[in-house]
Order: structure tokens, then sequence, then C-alpha cells
């Protein structure tokens, strides 16, 4: 990856695609009218590269992915829904606060009524809709980490290998890798320190499609 002593570098040339799009004539203007930052910020980010903590808000405010500006797809983990690189969204899902205790159908007709909800732009569009959650916990890591964004396909049918959102009878929820053993299904952490346990009687709530990394986090 193109990253300087304290930034992004490719970033910084996608910011200048995107300018260069939108036909916006300077930096200047590109830096205070569309990123809210001072032109001599923009010329920094132009040496340093962008600094993690920036690309996030650079993505929100010129309302593109984050894996867009860092010229990479986002982290696949479902073959049948073909990523698209490049800026453009062909879908937009909620982030749901919690897993839905119902029918998913229900929590996100009743997030789309929310003001509060707040829609992410997505690379892949799937067939019956479908809904984001943030990670929380390192039981995945390194394959997502705490504070990872991860679309969830409620439809999608878990295949042996998938990672998956299961609920257990609590409603507690977590994400997990779902393994078959012989004629069992085991839900295994990515991270070796925590301990694989039976599916039993947990309900798969969906497939985890694929991932966002959220660069604001250590």
């Amino acid at each position: 990856m193109g990253k300087g002593m304290k930034g992004y570098l490719e970033v910084f040339a996608a910011l200048e695609r995107i300018r260069s799009e939108r036909n916006v004539p300077s930096q200047r203007q590109f830096a205070q009218q569309h990123l809210h930052v001072s032109e001599q910020t923009y010329w920094n980010w132009s040496k340093r590269g962008v600094p993690a903590q920036a690309v996030l808000d650079c993505a929100e405010k010129l309302r593109v992915s984050v894996d867009s500006l860092l010229g990479r797809r986002a982290v696949d983990f479902y073959g049948d829904y073909p990523a698209r690189p490049g800026p453009d969204a062909v879908a937009r899902y909620p982030l749901l606060g919690s897993v839905p205790a119902g029918d998913f159908r229900e929590a996100v007709e009743a997030a789309s009524t929310d003001p509060a909800t707040q829609w992410l732009e997505s690379a892949k569009k799937l067939p019956d809709g479908g809904f984001f959650l943030r990670v929380s916990g390192p039981s995945m890591s390194p394959t997502l980490s705490d504070g990872d964004v991860i679309l969830v396909d409620p439809t999608a049918k878990p295949l042996h290998r998938s990672v998956v959102v299961v609920r257990n009878g609590s409603g507690e929820a977590t994400v997990k890798r779902l393994i078959r053993d012989g004629e069992s299904w085991m839900l295994v952490p990515d991270n070796p320190q925590f301990q694989a346990k039976p599916l039993g009687t947990c309900e798969v709530v969906g497939v985890v499609i694929y991932a966002q990394k959220d660069l604001t986090q250590p």
C-alpha cells in the first residue's frame, strides 16, 4: 500500500481524480468547498498523504466509499456477488445498531422510517435486501477487526466456511465462521485465542458478504 510517512498517498491521488471528474478547477476550491479543509492542509496531503483519520471524513463528504479512495475492493466473503471496483456505489443499506430480533425486513422497514438511521453505500447489490452491522470484539481478528462494518445478507444460504451472524436463544448475537464437522456445525473464531462452539440451537441471521475496514480505529 502506498502509505507515506504520515498518510495514504493513493488517497490523495484518488481525491485529485475526483476533483478532475467533477470539473473543480482549483485545489483550493476543492479543499474548501468540497472537503471543508484549508488549502494548506490539502497541499500537505499531496506531500505526506492523507492521514488515516481523515480518509473516512473525505469519503463521507464526497459521498464515495473508503475502498474507492484506497483503490481497492472491499474484503469479499461470498463469491456469488461480484464486487465492483471504483467509486460507484450500486446500493444503500441501513446500519443497524444490533441484530434484528425478528424478521429482518421489519427491522429494515423500521430503520427506513427512523431519521436517525445511518445509510451506507455498498459496492454490491443484494437480491433481497440486507443491512450493515458494526463488528464488536476481537474474536474474528485478523479477518475482521473491532469497529469494521459488515454487509449481511439474511437470505443467502450459509455454506461451509461462510462468515455468519448468529443469534442465540437469549437474543445475543455474534459473528463467527461456520465450519462443518461431520454431521455437526461449529462456530469457529478466526482468532485462535477464542474457542470454537457448536452451532446448536443458535439461529443463523445472515451471511456476511463483505467488510469495510474502519480506518478511524487505532
